[in-house]
């Protein structure tokens, strides 16, 4: 095969699989959030206040 063939082939396959995993990320990202916000309200407002798991909450919600 022909180096420059395979090497496009590489990087084609590369960039599928980097948009899959974040197409996947984003619809995880954001189900999560919302079935964090419609189970737990509560619990969603006190973890956004404290700073151990207030980051890995903010994440989610930025997701949406």
């Amino acid at each position: 095969m022909n180096p420059l063939l395979a090497a496009r082939a590489r990087m084609e396959v590369s960039l599928a699989f980097h948009r899959v995993f974040a197409a996947i990320g984003a619809v995880s990202g954001t189900a999560l959030s919302f079935d964090l916000g419609l189970l737990w309200p509560r619990f969603t407002r006190l973890a956004l206040l404290l700073p151990a798991l207030g980051w890995l909450f903010r994440v989610f919600e930025s997701a949406r």
